[in-house]
């Protein structure tokens, strides 16, 4: 098992600041490693301070770089070897570290760090927040007293929480892109109050341009460049369930008394030249499957009569829905251009119909239509045959369990658009996927999902033409592929697949035949950009990596030989592709040759100068030309001769090659 599957220096430093093992205590001797730990300065003291709006700050570890960890109970447990030979990783990593700049660790240590600030109550009485996530990146909020005390809760929450887990989905709601992510926290499920916060405006994300200013995310899709325009007003039919069945209650209040309160908000919010009417049945009589009646017919000016209609609702009958919706088609039979049907029921068809084979007759026929269908208290078990009647209507299916979310799926339903479904498969299955939604004109991002959602997810968008950026979730190494000129018109339906795929490298590392512990390093051999870096344990040789399809260049580092390297390897789409790379040992040469491998020599020095090229040779040669020089050590990682004035005392270290003047007279003591 590989408990670092990652190379990244990221994810091997959340490993640090996560899971605190016994073999980390060597950490303390590793300054470089040392420095680049970020304590969680924040535990449960900024939930507590948010609550009551006290200035404060404080920090913690990027969340993202906490990734494909094991928890902490699986690493007590594991083998001693297993915990020394991360012992030894972490040495390595040491060592890269004291190749960098401490402008370059400061950079990566900045990378890794998010800062927290209350800043106290504004003028308004708001809670002045800001969170910077990266160096180009802050969330700005102004949180009302409601919602600042929801996010001090689940901020305490989380804080101690053993186990997180997060889920995101998004919708278009009145132009707006609305992100809603449940966090299951110990079990526990519950709505991420920083993403309310983000979704009713009073936070803001911004991100720093190439000039020095910042500027939010823009997520209201109706005010880009391509679509700041007056929408052509569609044709929008409500089909309400007044049947016997809602005077079911939801705490206490019947679902029809529920459906009219909705309405009456939904209604005034509508533009003033919409186009709408209203079917209703069930409102009349009992035990009839003939009760469907057109109560508002299509037309402009029609919310008042709307408003009245529904108020004389009297929730008595069956369900009828195949007989709705088929006297909905004949109404827009006679309609020009698109229009869009919204079905609210608690039910299904009692009257023996087939509702959804009637939709997709309608759409074969060549009516012009989108259907979106509420389950309404309905139980899952029972949705299938709205979700059913939504897909043939080239809709959404939305589940509403009380008032609110009855409102918020309404509202969805009514935003003029087209439907983007977007697919990434790898290697023939559908993985989670990561949209980045783009204006081609303003090149400004319209919408960004957050986390990783499924494929096939619907995305409601209003018509225009956008720049789709895909790329799976959870898959590292991955390129993002683009969909340019992806044209969205209202009442359709765009599907898009791309194919991600990857192969698998069994690769094998040997010194003199014998599989060995060695440092892997995988790289797009055009871009040279890392694809994967890892510790490969002796208990994994050979190891197995899964890589995109494609080729890469390897390199690998084993004990203390020179890096050896294959180029131009081939990784076929699901398939294994076997590797061996054999390294010469060369300590015997370097003995002969009057080296001492595996030996730094500390103090004593008088000059430090980085060579030209990877050979110890090259600092044994300049130490015999200069005078002063008594002894020397070649340091691997980055190259560095340094030149003593003296026999420096020897001792065992991987890191380095030393070596003594060879000169008869200089005798080490």
């Amino acid at each position: 098992m590989r408990y670092i599957r990652s190379g990244s220096f990221a994810l091997l430093w959340a490993v640090i600041l996560l899971s605190p093992l016994t073999a980390f205590a060597t950490i303390g001797k590793m300054p470089f490693l040392s420095e680049m730990q970020i304590p969680d300065t924040c535990g449960t003291d900024y939930g507590q301070k948010l609550a009551s709006c006290t200035p404060f700050q404080c920090q913690r570890p990027h969340p993202l770089f906490a990734g494909n960890l094991p928890s902490e109970a699986d690493l007590h447990k594991m083998p001693v070897k297993e915990k020394q030979a991360i012992e030894t990783y972490l040495t390595n990593v040491e060592k890269k570290l004291a190749a960098m700049t401490p402008t370059e660790r400061m950079a990566k240590k900045t990378k890794m760090t998010v800062t927290f600030e209350i800043k106290g109550l504004n003028s308004q009485g708001l809670c002045q927040t800001l969170t910077s996530m990266t160096a180009r990146s802050r969330q700005d909020c102004a949180l009302d007293e409601t919602t600042r005390h929801k996010i001090a809760e689940f901020d305490q929450l989380t804080a101690t929480a053993d186990s997180l887990k997060s889920k995101s989905t998004s919708e278009l709601v009145d132009g707006k892109m609305v992100t809603k992510t449940l966090v299951t926290v110990d079990g526990k499920a519950m709505v991420n109050p920083w993403q309310q916060a983000l979704n009713s405006g009073q936070c803001k994300v911004l991100h720093q341009n190439s000039d020095g200013a910042w500027t939010p995310t823009r997520l209201d899709v109706q005010q880009s460049s391509q679509t700041n325009k007056e929408i052509t007003p569609t044709n929008t039919l409500f089909i309400l369930d007044a049947s016997g069945s809602m005077w079911g209650q939801i705490k206490g209040q019947p679902k029809i008394t529920i459906a009219k309160e909705v309405m009456a908000k939904l209604v005034p919010e509508l533009p003033e030249n919409s186009r709408i009417g209203l079917l209703a049945y069930g409102h009349r009589r009992k035990g009839d499957c003939n009760d469907v009646e057109t109560l508002v017919r299509l037309g402009s000016g029609n919310k008042t009569a709307i408003l009245t209609a529904v108020k004389g609702l009297n929730a008595k009958g069956k369900t009828p829905l195949t007989r709705s919706v088929n006297q909905a088609f004949k109404m827009l039979q006679n309609q020009k251009g698109q229009s869009t049907i919204i079905l609210v029921s608690d039910g299904i068809e009692s009257c023996a119909g087939d509702p959804c084979a009637t939709v997709k007759a309608a759409r074969k026929y060549g009516l012009k239509f989108i259907l979106h269908t509420i389950g309404f208290g309905l139980t899952k078990d029972k949705s299938d045959q709205l979700q059913c009647m939504a897909t043939a209507g080239g809709g959404q299916y939305f589940a509403a369990n009380n008032a609110q979310e009855l409102l918020e799926s309404t509202r969805k339903a009514v935003q003029p658009g087209g439907l983007l479904l977007v697919t990434a498969l790898v290697n023939g299955k559908a993985a989670n996927v990561m949209l980045r939604i783009v204006d081609p004109i303003s090149h400004k991002v319209i919408y960004e999902n957050i986390l990783p959602t499924a494929s096939g997810q619907k995305t409601l968008l209003p018509e225009g033409t956008y720049n789709v950026y895909v790329r799976p979730g959870g898959v590292s190494g991955v390129k993002e592929k683009a969909l340019t000129g992806v044209h969205i018109k209202t009442g359709e339906q765009v599907e898009k697949t791309l194919r991600f795929d990857k192969g698998t490298l069994k690769l094998t590392v040997t010194i003199d035949g014998k599989p060995v512990h060695a440092l892997v390093h995988v790289e797009d051999p055009t871009t040279h950009k890392w694809i994967y870096e890892s510790s490969v344990f002796g208990t994994d040789t050979p190891v197995t990596i899964s890589l995109p399809a494609g080729q890469v260049d390897i390199e690998v580092r084993a004990q203390d030989q020179p890096p050896e390297r294959l180029e131009a390897v081939a990784i076929v789409a699901d398939k294994t592709t076997e590797k061996t790379i054999p390294i010469i040992d060369q300590t015997a040469q370097l003995v002969t040759k009057g080296m001492e491998p595996n030996t730094n020599r500390w103090g004593m020095d008088y000059r430090d100068l980085t060579l030209d090229a990877a050979n110890p040779a090259l600092c044994q040669q300049i130490c015999q030309k200069e005078v002063q020089c008594k002894s020397w050590t070649y340091v691997k990682q980055g190259q560095h001769c340094w030149l003593k004035s003296g026999i420096a005392p020897a001792a065992k270290d991987s890191c380095c090659i030393s070596g003594l003047k060879p000169d008869p007279l200089l005798q080490e003591n």
